[in-house]
């Protein structure tokens, strides 16, 4: 339809660019369908930019160009933020430690999380989901965590996700250490105590 009527493509995919594919891909592209016709991608989250950028690929010339999200707002680009994400997108193009230092930060903080009997819910991306099942006390356990631990990890109520499915969501990345994620579950458990959360025997299914 979009090849039919010279429409442009949008996939709002902000977590999957530059983390899991050397090129402009998103999390459809590991899906097998829809990955070649895709006519912007997001920068908001791996290339950490300080506002969300996106690629367009201008087949007519096989340039690329940066933009701002022209769907919503209008401001140009400071050359500084671009220039950053042109130095972030050439490095990523032939660096793969960032990626695999940061699959295996995600896959160690899930791990040890759950051995410690956190409900860690299920996820096949780097973001690892703790259950709550109360707004209430996902805040309360997010401001325990940032005034007694000094940890920050926000917590995802409704709308983003289902009452009753609140969580905190943690987001490692790849300069997150052993020690650190191991400080991260000891805190965890600490407020999971003094809230009286209830701890799980396995990851729980995400929903």
């Amino acid at each position: 339809m979009a090849d039919r009527y010279s429409a442009m493509t949008y996939v709002d995919e902000v977590h999957a660019v530059a983390c899991t594919a050397a090129r402009r891909r998103h999390c459809r592209a590991r899906r097998r369908h829809g990955s070649h016709r895709c006519d912007r991608g997001h920068f908001g989250q791996g290339i950490r930019l300080p506002r969300r950028l996106y690629l367009r690929h201008d087949r007519a010339d096989r340039r690329g160009a940066l933009l701002c999200a022209g769907l919503i707002f209008t401001t140009a680009l400071p050359p500084s933020v671009c220039a950053a994400a042109t130095a972030a997108i050439r490095h990523l193009k032939t660096s793969q430690w960032e990626r695999e230092r940061h699959q295996d930060r995600a896959a160690r903080t899930k791990a040890v999380l759950t051995a410690a009997r956190l409900p860690v819910m299920t996820s096949p991306t780097h973001i690892v989901p703790v259950y709550v099942g109360n707004p209430e006390l996902c805040k309360e356990a997010s401001d325990l965590l940032l005034s007694d631990h000094g940890i920050y990890i926000q917590p995802i109520n409704y709308p983003t996700v289902a009452k009753g499915k609140e969580r905190l969501r943690i987001t490692p990345s790849p300069y997150h250490d052993d020690g650190l994620i191991d400080t991260l579950a000891e805190a965890l458990v600490d407020v999971w105590q003094r809230l009286n959360l209830p701890l799980a025997d396995r990851a729980l299914a995400a929903e």
